[in-house]
């Protein structure tokens, strides 16, 4: 797929909206990223029986959460499912986070302690999806991430819905920032580990920039992301001072680290 695509929705004659991904209008090749805007509730004419069938619904039935409880997948927000379904079916790999949401879903379901809201993961695959289950991404989990911007954003809130669009746009860029490095010392990890003796797993509570100055960088200039990233990565510092005057060059050699 081309990245400079866009998602916009449209609605058949029977009322039934539908994702498609189209070039911006007005604009030319740009490399920044795009989310999907929230849609007004008016807006928004769901049609569950148009998903029978699809790969959200597949991935939905041969997960625990379609095997063992008594959830449906229209308890999911609508917009966010079909974002997601038309992800699967241009990425089929994206499947496994997809599975994940569903089987974590599950577990909250059957937690008598849990308080939070099991279906709000499916609503942060579709805003982070196409930044995050890319190849050689630093970390291929939303989840951890997104715990990530809670120092940023707050916890708790849904990137889809519950953010103005400068909130979503600075959001995707520091997970676009994140999982665009080489250098994993730029990186703060939170491992999941009961206690510093045990083992580490491989799984992270959380992942964010090490860097402050650089977070308020990136949240400050969200639609150069990749150009903050890629300065990172080619003079492999993350000192943001030397980051915002190199992004503020309009010395073309400077900006490819020629100089």
């Amino acid at each position: 797929m081309n990245s400079n695509l866009v998602p916009e929705r449209r609605s058949d004659k029977n009322g039934v909206v539908s994702t498609k991904w189209v070039r911006p209008a007005g604009s030319g090749c740009s490399s920044a990223v795009t989310v999907p805007a929230p849609l007004a509730p008016a807006v928004v004419h769901e049609g569950w029986d148009a998903l029978i069938g699809s790969p959200i619904d597949e991935a939905f039935k041969e997960s625990w959460l379609g095997i063992t409880s008594s959830a449906s997948l229209s308890q999911f927000d609508y917009e966010a499912v079909c974002i997601v379904n038309e992800l699967l079916e241009r990425k089929p790999d994206v499947g496994d986070e997809v599975e994940r949401v569903f089987n974590q879903a599950d577990e909250m379901l059957i937690d008598e302690d849990y308080v939070g809201d099991p279906f709000l993961p499916m609503n942060h695959v579709a805003v982070f999806g196409e930044v995050v289950l890319r190849p050689d991404v630093l970390t291929g989990e939303i989840a951890p991430l997104v715990n990530g911007l809670n120092e940023h954003f707050g916890a708790g809130r849904d990137y889809l819905h519950g953010v103005t669009d400068a909130e979503r746009r600075s959001a995707v860029a520091l997970v676009t920032m994140i999982t665009s490095l080489k250098n994993e010392e730029f990186v703060d990890f939170d491992e999941v580990r009961e206690n510093e003796f045990e083992p580490y797993l491989g799984e992270f509570r959380s992942v964010a920039l090490r860097s402050a100055e650089l977070a308020e960088l990136v949240k400050a200039h969200p639609d150069e992301a990749e150009d903050i990233a890629r300065i990172v990565n080619e003079r492999d510092s993350d000192n943001a001072v030397m980051v915002a005057v190199v992004l503020g060059s309009g010395n073309k050699a400077m900006r490819e680290g020629v100089l």
